[in-house]
């Protein structure tokens, strides 16, 4: 079984949007909005940890 990224396989039917022009654009809303929550979780999580570590 194969481990690590996987290539996920193109639509059936094209998309109404070139993907090239704007990657996010791929994604449906609700998966854009979950993945900018997290990203922006982690930039909170990692400024509080080198904001806490000042001396």
């Amino acid at each position: 079984m194969a481990t690590g990224l996987v290539a996920l396989e193109p639509p059936s039917s094209p998309l109404p949007f070139q993907t090239d022009i704007n990657p996010g654009a791929a994604l449906s809303w609700p998966e854009n909005r979950v993945l900018r929550r997290r990203h922006q979780e982690l930039g909170r999580s990692v400024k509080e940890t080198f904001e806490g570590s000042k001396p």
